[in-house]
């Protein structure tokens, strides 16, 4: 019994995470990346390598883009994996 407690706690846990992630994801997306180029521009390369993400938003940084290291992993990962939140963004 105790050990369901614990895995509903995690898995509630996890689904708020991803919750907030989803909201960071859109609220980096139109602060910072939106105010210098459409989101049609990220939305292209939605589903890109994680990797390859970090390397477009280094590049942006490059180019003066304020992404600190939390929002440019969170971008990767939300664009990187292509998702109704995604769909919901591009749209």
């Amino acid at each position: 019994m105790l050990f369901k407690k614990f895995f509903i706690v995690i898995l509630l846990a996890v689904a708020l995470a991803g919750c907030r992630s989803t909201k960071d994801c859109r609220k980096i997306l139109v602060s910072k990346c939106n105010s210098c180029h459409g989101l049609s521009t990220s939305c292209a390369k939605v589903g890109e390598s994680y990797g390859r993400w970090l390397d477009i938003v280094d590049a942006m940084t490059t180019l003066h883009a304020d992404v600190s290291e939390k929002e440019r992993k969170v971008l990767a990962k939300c664009l990187s994996e292509p998702s109704p939140v995604t769909d919901d963004i591009c749209k």
